[in-house]
């Protein structure tokens, strides 16, 4: 699963594998910073991520289709 969000000059991407997800984060026009966690299980992780992505969405972040 991979999710693209953009915040007038920010960027949030997310992607999520079996146990674990990657936040790729940052300032429009940089490379940004990455950070990667791990879940004792693919539920965990799948929840995990999905609050996440809920946070940003209602801190005004939009989904765009690419990053």
């Amino acid at each position: 699963m991979k999710t693209y969000l953009q915040h007038t000059k920010k960027f949030w991407n997310i992607r999520v594998g079996s146990d674990e997800f990657a936040v790729h984060y940052g300032k429009l026009g940089t490379i940004g910073k990455v950070q990667i966690k791990y879940f004792e299980s693919d539920g965990i992780c799948r929840k995990e991520a999905d609050k996440l992505i809920r946070q940003k969405l209602r801190k005004g972040y939009v989904e765009t289709d690419t990053d």
